[in-house]
């Protein structure tokens, strides 16, 4: 098991997720690949009783920010998807990797639709569950049903307390909501977790520098700061040269101290 990173943009845009995959397993003709987008060899792998071992390599992919190139793939991938669901109608992989572009694209109603039916075809254990509930918590969230995305988060913390990811967003959710000290409980406990050896897709930043990031502001709105500028030091220190940290550091030191 390797760890694929997808290097976010020169100018800081587009995120830096990290996906983990299999990259080195048997010859064997019972390990064959699934899927026509996103190909999958952990089924087979699991099905021959194939253990899976972690390393601590990273593959680094560039290309993913171009975005005429982007909306290209994303439609290729919806036409060969829908073109795999009409064949394999209650295949919960295909409906989630459906429902994920939905939310690339902004489609939230249609995100809705496809993730919640993958979710109740999967089994607790399968690799997409905790994704599934943070990809439907955000759709809840940006049709404004604050009270199902929190619902959303709470039940995937319940088979993951330590989810980063569903943390984040329960945070997000509770900010909008005016809820800053829910916020900020979220987020704290997200600088406390180290990153599970665990299938996964999410931008790493969660771990460091985008929840950094949230807990300067709430610290500048209830007149903290000190811990507001510890907090962008700290994004600082993370991505060096950041221009939103720059900035707010700069905001700050015109305050009078004292």
């Amino acid at each position: 098991m390797v760890r694929c990173a997808c290097d976010p943009s020169p100018d800081g845009t587009g995120g830096d997720t990290v996906v983990d995959h299999i990259r080195l397993f048997p010859l064997r003709r019972d390990v064959r690949w699934t899927y026509r987008v996103h190909d999958q060899i952990l089924p087979s792998l699991r099905r021959a009783k194939i253990p899976v071992r972690w390393t601590d390599l990273t593959v680094r992919h560039t290309g993913y920010v171009d975005k005429a190139l982007r909306s290209r793939k994303l439609e290729r991938d919806t036409k060969i998807l829908e073109r795999e669901l009409e064949e394999r109608p209650d295949e919960p992989f295909v409906l989630f990797n459906l429902g994920a572009i939905a939310v690339e694209r902004e489609r939230w109603p249609a995100a809705l639709e496809y993730l919640k039916r993958s979710l109740a075809r999967s089994a607790p254990t399968y690799s997409i569950v905790r994704k599934l509930y943070a990809l439907i918590a955000r759709a809840y969230q940006m049709t404004g049903a604050t009270r199902e995305a929190l619902r959303t988060c709470a039940e995937g913390l319940e088979l993951d307390p330590a989810d980063a990811e569903l943390l984040f967003r329960k945070g997000v959710v509770h900010r909008h909501r005016g809820e800053s000290s829910d916020a900020e409980s979220c987020w704290r406990r997200i600088l406390k977790l180290e990153r599970p050896d665990k299938f996964c897709s999410f931008d790493q930043g969660i771990h460091g520098h985008l929840t950094r990031r949230n807990l300067a502001m709430l610290a500048a709105e209830r007149g903290d700061l000190a811990e507001a500028e510890k907090s962008w030091r700290d994004v600082l220190a993370e991505c060096p040269g950041d221009r939103e940290a720059l900035a707010k550091l700069e905001r700050l030191a015109a305050f009078p101290k004292g």
